[in-house]
């Protein structure tokens, strides 16, 4: 309980700052000047500075703490009229009150009546008008003694009347019964100033409310046991007999969710010498007491949400709604299994149980996004994965993990100019995975895909437009680009796709992040322009009908040269080594190869001899060999880059009219179609045998991701 000895000084005006002084002061929430609040400050316990209030005549000042207000002490502001008194002699008395009292002061002469509070006292003797000698009324606590003259009460003094100790009373512990850290409420009288509070001889944590209301937690105890709750004050203390049972309970399950076979830690009380554990009635699979706070059990078989019960010999502890049974999920079908290595594919992942998932992985990847579509479908688009590699798809729930399979691969495309549509070939097995079909395709020719392997870039020759590819779903993506007419080869480098338009005698620029003609390119240096390829800032395209090959500066989308000569023959497809050091040029008019140096761009060395009417070039990876097919000879000549010279010529009775030829990133297939049918021929690099796969009529293109 807070004291106050002094107020120094105990004369000034309202805003000036005086000092009080005592004990018990520390958490004060308040300082009062009468029942005006003061700004203050708290120094330490017996120590604080406040401001004085704005107010008049005489007050008490008191300090208002957590454990109650303190006595008060007198103070006067500035500037009142009347009689001051200095001294009160004694300064308590009885709250009976007739105790003789003596005021010394100044200021008593024409004193007309002396309070005590609001209570009148006799003036017995007025001496010299500084000493007046009177006897206390009855009253209690703190009360401000004054001398009424005619103008006024004047400053006063504080006198205290002590009244007899009144020992605490507990009535009752409620509620009576719970675990240890139980929060009870202690209801009885005298608690003003309260120091203790126990259970049994246990000392409790508690906060003191007002004089008839303690609130304390329960401390540790033993389940079963009765205990006798005691409340201590400066008065004395009292106990409430058999207050308080300690009893088992369960506070908490974690998780508190989760499949049957599930570990889940029960925390609580009493749970020593437990002899069940139960889910919603069902015995726990096993459980073990880990102390009298915890313990491990193993979920039985259930569905839905069911309270948890420990027995114990001291009673029964149960928790409502504690566990929430979720179903293990189940994966049944992922479809499409097989996409592409660069991903991007949207499947449908059919089973059970997968309300509440929270994450969707392949090979252990997250998927790009997905969404639980209900508790049986999940639809997810697949992350970049490795080609020719199966790979686990798991969706974990809160039930647990379901697991599937997926298969990586890299997909062929293939243009079949007559049927307007594209085949779309699965590497792994050389089988078609896909047909592209629509009026989306007039003629289709040319194909590419962007350095990622996101898009498919056709170009139609019987049209005027470039048709894209969404290469994760193989599903026509955006509207057509317009480009020039007849647009038979495509490329691509970074965001840019070039696209000679064969009667146009022009050369459009796409830009590929917004599928939009950002140039065209024209000039006298067109003719026919048939194919192109890039090798780093440059690109070169054929032109069929003047024998020359055009080189393009696409950092600024301007010819900067032609290379003639007569090393071409109605050139057709052209393709840049994977070092970018060298441009291989099939002149179909004829049976040679033409090699330009691409850090001159002239024509390098002479013209290789291959088969009649080479078509198409491709190289490996690693840039050693160019495979080229040769239309009128039915075959596809193997070069060694290393001196260009043909080290092989590979003949099949499925070639016919090759034209496309494109080899997958690890070299060991080509793919050739075959124009003059409805089949692509697979040549394994190996042993350079061939098996033939049917697509679509007139095959023309082909392009694989390089991945």
């Amino acid at each position: 309980m807070p004291a106050i000895t002094a107020v120094q000084p105990s004369k000034l005006p309202a805003g000036a700052t005086t000092w009080i002084a005592g004990s018990g002061f520390t958490g004060a929430t308040a300082v009062k000047f009468g029942n005006t609040n003061a700004n203050f400050t708290l120094f330490n316990d017996g120590a604080i500075r406040a401001t004085v209030p704005a107010g008049s005549g005489s007050v008490l000042v008191t300090v208002v703490t957590p454990s109650g207000t303190s006595n008060g002490k007198a103070f006067c502001y500035s500037g009142t009229p009347g009689a001051t008194i200095q001294a009160v002699q004694p300064t308590s008395g009885p709250s009976a009150g007739g105790t003789p009292v003596t005021l010394v002061g100044y200021g008593f002469t024409g004193a007309t009546d002396v309070k005590f509070g609001s209570t009148s006292a006799p003036i017995l003797a007025n001496l010299q008008g500084k000493v007046i000698q009177t006897t206390a009324p009855a009253g209690t606590g703190t009360v401000l003694v004054s001398v009424v003259t005619p103008v006024g009460p004047g400053c006063g003094i504080a006198y205290d009347y002590v009244g007899v100790p009144v020992p605490p009373s507990v009535d009752s512990v409620v509620p009576d019964e719970g675990p240890a850290g139980q929060q009870v409420t202690i209801s009885g009288s005298g608690f003003t100033g309260v120091t203790s509070v126990q259970f049994g001889v246990v000392e409790a944590g508690f906060v003191f409310v007002d004089d008839s209301t303690v609130v304390a937690t329960a401390p540790d105890g033993v389940a079963g046991s009765l205990v006798d709750v005691t409340v201590t004050t400066p008065n004395g203390s009292d106990t409430l007999e058999d207050a308080y049972t300690y009893v088992p309970a369960v506070t908490s399950v974690v998780p508190d969710e989760g499949p049957e076979g599930q570990e889940v830690i029960i925390s609580g009380f009493g749970f020593t010498g437990a002899t069940s554990v139960t889910f919603g009635g069902v015995e726990a699979t096993s459980f073990m007491v880990a102390d009298d706070d915890t313990v491990f059990a193993v979920v039985p078989a259930g569905s839905g949400t069911v309270a948890v019960t420990v027995s114990t010999p001291n009673g029964d502890a149960t928790l409502a709604d504690a566990y929430t049974y979720v179903v293990v999920p189940e994966i049944t079908l992922v479809e499409p299994s097989t996409g592409p290595a660069v991903g991007g594919q949207d499947v449908t992942i059919s089973g059970s149980g997968f309300s509440g998932a929270t994450s969707v992985t392949f090979g252990g990847v997250d998927a790009t996004s997905f969404i639980v579509e209900n508790d049986t479908t999940i639809t997810a688009t697949t992350p970049p994965g490795t080609a020719y590699t199966t790979v686990d798809v798991e969706v974990t729930t809160p039930g647990g993990t379901a697991t599937g399979s997926y298969t990586y691969t890299l997909f062929a495309y293939v243009t079949n100019q007559t049927d307007a549509t594209v085949s779309v070939i699965d590497t792994s097995d050389d089988t078609v995975a896909d047909t592209i079909n629509g009026e989306n395709f007039q003629g289709p020719a040319g194909v590419a895909l962007t350095p990622d392997g996101s898009k498919v870039y056709v170009a139609n020759s019987s049209g005027e437009e470039v048709t894209v590819v969404d290469a994760g779903n193989n599903v026509v993506t955006g509207s057509l680009i317009t480009v020039g007419i007849s647009p038979y080869g495509v490329a691509i480098a970074g965001t840019k796709a070039y696209v000679p338009n064969s009667t146009d005698s022009t050369v459009s620029v796409i830009d590929t992040a917004t599928d939009t003609v950002t140039d065209t390119i024209n000039g006298e240096n067109f003719n026919t322009p048939f194919w192109v390829a890039i090798a780093g800032t440059t690109a070169y395209v054929t032109n069929a009908a003047n024998d020359t090959v055009t080189v393009i500066n696409t950092a600024t989308d301007t010819v900067t040269t032609t290379i003639n000569g007569t090393n071409f023959n109605s050139p057709r497809e052209i393709a840049v080594t994977p070092d970018g050091t060298k441009a291989y040029v099939a002149n179909n008019g004829g049976t040679t190869v033409t090699v330009i140096d691409t850090g001159t761009n002239t024509v390098s060395g002479t013209p290789i001899t291959v088969g009649t009417s080479p078509y198409g070039v491709a190289f490996t990876p690693d840039g050693t060999k160019a495979y080229v097919t040769n239309e009128g000879g039915n075959s596809v000549s193997v070069i060694d880059t290393s001196d260009n010279t043909v080290i092989t010529t590979i003949t099949d009775a499925g070639f016919n009219e090759p034209r496309g030829v494109a080899v997958t990133p690890d070299g060991s297939k080509v793919y050739v179609a075959n124009y003059g049918g409805s089949t692509v021929s697979v040549i394994d690099t190996s042993d350079n045998s061939v098996t033939t796969t049917t697509v679509g009529n007139n095959p023309f293109g082909v392009a694989i991701v390089n991945v």
